[in-house]
């Protein structure tokens, strides 16, 4: 009689093994709770998916129920959902509580168009597209606040990360700080106090205005683009009238008289017909009117 036991060595069969099938001819008989022809499934007639219009082009479609308890199954194609839509410039809110706006075009965005706001946003301010290696941090901590003014920027992740545990870190590794743009200051005369808000952008806008050109009346400095030339305004009214303001402005000085001296000085050489006289009050219309 041949063995049937295994050889320990190799875990294979000895030879002359005798298998369990030798002699039975045709398909093995099936189990018997297995499904046989005829039975009815058991999800027969429960179908998953439910019939909708779309609510772009009331288009008929069929969607899945659990689609709809999460609030999707709206639309029937891509090409109707606003967020997915090139021309709406769709938005969205990330399960980590970042905001995504659509920009297909942009060089760094993601594989299916989408950047993250507060980047554009930055972008936008500083003229130029950011490094990949660069850290925009949200100042108040609330991922989906993107005003300039809550953003700052960051040479490299490790910076950043070095900045919000309190660690060591470079004032030359922040390339932007927003809080700067917008800042109180509090002078302090016969036991009363006073606030005035340095606003860059409005002081900007009304300077764009009286100058009449995209340069804001730089001639000093060459400007490649508008949004740079916007960028050195800003940092000549910032330095004026924040940074360096106990050197370059008198006591009890206007703002915008300061000001004046700085960006628009009288008879200056690069002012033969005597323009700069009228800046102050050209200057002053256009703050008042934007208020």
């Amino acid at each position: 009689m041949l063995t049937k036991e295994k050889n320990n060595k190799n875990g294979q069969f000895n030879k002359g093994h005798i298998p369990w099938n030798t002699g039975i001819k045709g398909i093995y008989k099936a189990l018997p709770h297995a499904f046989k022809k005829g039975m009815i499934p058991w999800n027969k007639g429960k179908s998953n998916q439910i019939l909708k219009n779309c609510l772009n082009c009331n288009k008929e479609f069929y969607t899945r129920k659990s689609y709809i308890k999460i609030g999707h199954g709206k639309y029937c194609s891509h090409k109707c959902c606003p967020v997915w839509n090139k021309g709406t410039g769709g938005r969205h809110k990330t399960s980590k509580g970042y905001i995504l706006t659509r920009k297909p075009e942009h060089p760094y965005s993601y594989k299916n168009g989408y950047i993250k706001e507060h980047r554009i946003i930055l972008e936008n301010y500083l003229g130029r597209y950011l490094d990949r290696k660069e850290s925009p941090h949200h100042i108040n901590h609330n991922k989906d606040d993107n005003r300039i003014e809550n953003l700052m920027l960051f040479s490299s992740h490790s910076a950043h990360l070095r900045y919000e545990r309190k660690g060591k870190y470079k004032m030359n590794e922040i390339i932007f700080n927003g809080a700067k743009l917008i800042i109180f200051l509090f002078l302090f005369t016969t036991n009363v106090y006073a606030s005035t808000i340095i606003d860059t952008d409005k002081y900007c806008d009304a300077i764009r205005k009286a100058e009449g050109n995209p340069n804001y009346g730089i001639l000093s400095i060459k400007c490649h683009s508008e949004a740079q030339c916007r960028q050195y305004c800003k940092n000549t009214v910032y330095n004026t009238l924040i940074k360096y303001r106990s050197t370059r402005c008198k006591t009890g000085e206007p703002d915008i008289d300061c000001l004046a001296r700085r960006y628009a000085p009288l008879n200056a050489n690069n002012d033969p017909q005597g323009l700069n006289k009228n800046w102050i009050k050209n200057v002053a219309y256009h703050l008042k009117k934007g208020k």
